[in-house]
């Protein structure tokens, strides 16, 4: 009786909208005629190396003090490696250590930025290196999930943040006269969530970048009919300069 109610919908948004904004960047590739099989080693992978970089700029100063006097003492343990060393002095040089907000930043833009050079290398070994999208993303599959076992050494990776990253992750916008709890001293608002948000605005800008945009004509076309697609741009060109 309770399944259709506004609390439990949006439990199941909150549930599906990571794998819808995941959907969205498929949908693009699957309309172009292709596959990318490395999107679950991806995520594992860029997530484990943001949240990486994020612990690591929450504790760089006791990471750091601790691996330089765990250095001159035979038999202790190191209790980072020599890359997250060399991050923590990084992040304690540009004054970006020890902050949660900043921290938080840059786990996002490592992730980001990771997605977009996989993506960048995977469109390269496909255009320019003549590979099959499957074979190509599934050699990504493979790598990325070797690399997040690699970052997680064969467990998991958990975020370090207090408040901020947890936050993110399941706070949202308020309804307002909405009360979950109505014998509750306080009331307690039924929330949208961030990533549910985050879908329908990403699926709206989807929509709009496939459906009234150039660009979304040329991935219709190629997907379609790469070779024709291929003339009728030769054709505008040729129209245009005469």
């Amino acid at each position: 009786p309770t399944f259709i109610g506004g609390e439990n919908i949006l439990n199941v948004l909150r549930q599906w909208s990571f794998v819808g904004i995941l959907a969205l960047g498929m949908t693009f590739v699957m309309t172009l005629g292709g596959i990318d099989l490395s999107v679950g080693s991806l995520v594992a992978f860029a997530g484990g190396l943001g949240i990486l970089v994020m612990n690591t700029a929450l504790g760089a100063a006791g990471l750091v003090t601790s691996y330089e006097a765990a250095l001159g003492q035979a038999g202790v343990p190191l209790p980072c490696g020599a890359f997250r060393y060399a991050l923590s002095r990084l992040f304690l040089q540009l004054g970006l250590a020890g902050r949660e907000g900043t921290a938080v930043a840059l786990g996002f833009a490592v992730i980001v930025a990771t997605g977009l050079l996989a993506g960048l290398l995977h469109g390269l070994l496909i255009s320019r290196g003549r590979l099959a999208p499957f074979i190509a993303t599934l050699g990504g599959l493979a790598g990325y999930r070797s690399l997040a076992l690699a970052l997680a050494n064969g467990g998991e990776v958990s975020s370090r943040s207090p408040s901020l990253f947890k936050a993110i992750g399941t706070g949202g916008i308020a309804l307002p006269g909405t009360n979950l709890a109505p014998q509750a001293p306080v009331p307690v608002p039924l929330l949208i969530p961030w990533p549910v948000l985050v879908f329908v605005v990403l699926a709206v800008l989807a929509h709009v970048l496939l459906n009234r945009t150039r660009y979304g004509r040329y991935v219709v076309a190629v997907g379609c009919n790469p070779r024709a697609a291929a003339y009728s741009r030769m054709s505008a060109a040729a129209a245009r300069n005469s």
